[in-house]
């Protein structure tokens, strides 16, 4: 997915600052033909053996009848990797806040005839996750939290635990979390530009009732400003 910025997604205001897959702005002017090549880097079929793939699916476990939210889904490469998992029985729904990315998710689902994936344009003021509903939700190099707004980075797990299923859990893998020594305007949101870590994301979802269930490191070369990036797995308990 591409950068795609949500910060604040529970029951007050989903202020957002989001990044996948490296697109830095969200302009919905271009439509196919802008987001073309980017598109195609999605679906590079190398991603299929990068590690980071294998542990996201292997984390997601999907299974037939299975409802799974890709939170920011952008070009929808985990969408459609989950989507035959979970089965005509099952539902995957792809959230994005552009609207070029929804339209492509779109596209591709019919074009791949996966009626099972819904795509849904979300604002800054509803991620419009169902109270509980989902086994799974997903987020793959989608910021979402902050050191400088903690307030915020509660908020959004607090909406995300309302959405689960009991024994639901969530995936957050990031690529790479930002250090705040760059202050680029892609790498900052409000004010904020430096994410929480691995640890420091795990710390914040035990004090809110979560199980840690896995947090292991993310190992990509890093560019100015980037610190290494984490696979956090967690659960509600059984």
């Amino acid at each position: 997915m591409r950068p795609f910025l949500i910060v604040f997604c529970a029951g007050v205001a989903l202020a957002a600052a989001a990044c996948r897959d490296g697109a830095k702005a969200t302009d919905h002017s271009g439509g196919e033909k802008k987001w073309k090549h980017y598109w195609a880097r999605v679906e590079d079929p190398a991603r299929d053996r990068e590690p980071t793939t294998r542990d996201v699916m292997a984390a997601v476990d999907a299974k037939p009848g299975m409802r799974v939210a890709d939170v920011g889904a952008g070009g929808g490469y985990f969408t459609f990797k989950v989507a035959p998992l979970v089965g005509a029985s099952g539902r995957v729904v792809a959230t994005d806040m552009d609207a070029d990315m929804i339209a492509h998710l779109k596209r591709e689902a019919a074009k791949r005839a996966m009626p099972q994936v819904e795509a849904r344009l979300i604002d800054p003021s509803d991620h419009q996750l169902e109270h509980g509903a989902y086994d799974v939700i997903l987020a793959v190099n989608v910021y979402l939290f902050w050191k400088e707004v903690p307030e915020l980075s509660r908020a959004v797990l607090v909406q995300f635990r309302r959405a689960l299923k009991k024994g639901g859990r969530i995936v957050i893998q990031q690529d790479n979390v930002y250090t705040g020594k760059s202050r680029k305007k892609e790498q900052c949101f409000s004010g904020a530009c430096q994410s929480l870590t691995g640890e420091e994301t795990a710390a914040l979802a035990r004090s809110l009732g979560y199980q840690v269930a896995r947090l292991s490191p993310v190992t990509k070369e890093l560019g100015e400003g980037h610190g290494p990036g984490y696979l956090l797995v967690l659960t509600t308990g059984p």
